[in-house]
């Protein structure tokens, strides 16, 4: 199973490296997508005695040719068989994303997202902070494809700083 995830992953970025940008600045109105980065590591991390699985959900609303309205939704769960232990949690963020080339869905960007986290077991209610940069491509007419890095700011009972690595797809409507 994870030799299959695998080579989807690899075959995504093969096609999303091989492909060339389109023609001119394409402006779309939704663009509705993933993190392959997340998904790959709940692959490669759960197995027979342990699941881990991470699920997010993005949006990028551009608002003009240099800013963009960023809501997210991501869903973790981890459990271990040889225990009844597990958890759930959701992070929900609404940031901006600032494009300097003023190419839209296209380019270098700059991003910085507040939002709140609630664990389910423990019923705690946290705040999230993450920042990022990379470069996104909007290939073909609905291809979108981001790159970037940053690091995610999580206080639930504690604090949490971890770095966070981005593998962008999804499509523009």
């Amino acid at each position: 199973m994870r030799r299959a995830y695998a080579f989807i992953f690899l075959c995504l970025v093969a096609c999303g490296l091989c492909a060339e940008e389109s023609g001119g600045p394409r402006k779309p109105r939704l663009i509705v997508g993933t993190n392959l980065a997340y998904l790959s590591l709940s692959a490669l991390s759960t197995n027979a005695d342990s699941i881990f699985l991470i699920v997010p959900l993005e949006a990028q609303l551009p608002m003009n040719a240099r800013f963009s309205l960023l809501p997210s939704l991501t869903f973790i769960y981890f459990s271990k068989a040889s225990s009844l232990s597990g958890g759930a949690m959701l992070l929900g963020e609404c940031g901006i994303s600032y494009h300097p080339e003023a190419l839209g869905s296209s380019g270098w960007c700059f991003e910085l997202s507040p939002g709140i986290a609630y664990a389910f077991d423990s019923r705690l209610a946290g705040l999230v902070v993450s920042g990022e940069g990379g470069y996104q491509w909007l290939l073909g007419k609905s291809l979108f494809l981001g790159l970037s890095g940053g690091g995610k700011y999580i206080y639930l009972d504690g604090t949490l700083l971890m770095p966070d690595l981005k593998l962008r797809l999804g499509f523009a409507l």
